[in-house]
C-alpha cells in the first residue's frame, strides 16, 4: 500500500471520531457561556476560548496534520536520509529501550484489562464505592461560588488628623 493510500484510509477511519469529539466538547462548553450572574461572568471567556480552540484544533487535525504526516512519515522500506541515519546513530539505543518498555507496558495493560473484565462484579462494586465517595466529597465542599464568610457588608477605615470634629469625619466617610 502506498503512503498516500494509507493516509487516505487512516483519515476515513479517524474523521468521524475527531468530529464527534469536537462536537461533544463544543456542546459542553458553549452552554457555559450563557450562565448568568457572577459565576457566568467568570466562566464566559473560558467557555468561548475552549470552544473556539476546539474548532481550530479540529480543523488542524483534519487538514494540516494529515498533509504534514504524509510528507514526514515514510514506509519501512524507504531509503533513510542523512538526518535519519544520524538520529539512529545517536539515539537508536534509546529508541530500542523505549520500544521494549512500551511493548511491555502494553502487554501488562492488556493482561490487567482481561483480569478486570473477568472480575466485572468486583469492578462494579469498586466503581460504586468510588461514585459514593465522589458524591460524599461533593457534599463536603461548599455549594456557593462566594464563601459563607462573606456577610455582604464592607468595613472602611479613615484616618484623620487628631482633633478632627465629627462633621469632618462624617464628610470623609460619605
Amino acid at each position: 500500500m502506498k503512503p498516500r493510500d494509507a493516509t487516505i484510509q487512516a483519515m476515513k477511519e479517524v474523521t468521524g471520531p475527531v468530529i464527534a469529539t469536537a462536537l461533544v466538547l463544543i456542546s459542553v462548553f458553549v452552554p457555559i457561556a450563557f450562565i448568568s450572574g457572577l459565576t457566568g461572568q467568570f466562566y464566559r471567556q473560558f467557555a468561548v476560548t475552549i470552544a473556539i480552540a476546539t474548532v481550530i484544533s479540529t480543523f488542524v487535525a483534519l487538514t494540516l496534520s494529515p498533509a504534514l504526516s504524509s510528507k514526514l512519515l515514510k514506509t519501512a522500506n524507504d531509503k533513510k536520509d542523512l538526518l535519519t541515519k544520524a538520529i539512529d546513530l545517536i539515539l537508536g539505543w534509546f529508541f530500542k529501550i523505549f520500544n521494549k518498555g512500551f511493548e511491555m507496558a502494553s502487554c501488562l495493560y492488556g493482561k490487567l484489562v482481561c483480569i478486570f473484565v473477568r472480575r466485572r462484579f468486583i469492578m462494579l462494586v469498586l466503581y460504586g464505592l468510588f461514585m459514593t465517595a465522589t458524591v460524599y466529597s461533593f457534599n463536603l465542599v461548599p455549594k456557593g461560588f462566594i464563601p459563607v464568610q462573606d456577610k455582604q457588608y464592607l468595613v472602611a477605615f479613615a484616618k484623620l488628623p487628631p482633633g478632627a470634629n465629627l462633621e469632618r469625619t462624617e464628610d470623609v466617610m460619605r
